[in-house]
């Protein structure tokens, strides 16, 4: 008496597989390489996201002094360095002024051509003020 056993084929390669009557995949290289294809638009998505944040973060740091915790600067000094507008990762309101951050440095527009950049210590010192 001998059982038949249906054969599986590899997702990714086409293999034939050989183990667990569950099994997807021939070997540890096809599941991550399998993967990676299917998330890697999401990934790059995120991942060009995340150094747009890093990189806002650490021009705003880069226009304070570590015993300052707030600066007023032309708009344009930023967007020199490549900072962009369009990604922050969160929003506070403070005194009825809305303020965008880049983690622990945010600013908010003062005028058209101005703005102030703040770390956050200096809006927990307002509130206790």
């Amino acid at each position: 008496m001998s059982i038949q056993q249906e054969v599986k084929y590899c997702t990714y390669c086409d293999k034939q597989i050989r183990g667990r009557s569950d099994k997807k995949f021939c070997n540890d290289f096809c599941r991550s390489s399998y993967h990676y294809e299917i998330n890697r638009d999401i990934s790059t998505l995120v991942h060009s996201i995340n150094l747009a944040l890093r990189r806002n973060r650490k021009i705003l740091q880069s226009f304070i002094s570590p015993t300052e915790l707030k600066t007023e600067i032309e708009r344009d000094s930023v967007l020199v360095y490549g900072f962009s507008f369009t990604y922050f990762t969160h929003q506070k309101m403070v005194n009825d002024t809305l303020y965008h951050f880049c983690y622990d440095f945010g600013y908010h527009v003062v005028s058209r051509d101005t703005i102030s950049i703040v770390h956050h210590k200096s809006l927990i010192e307002t509130k206790k003020a």
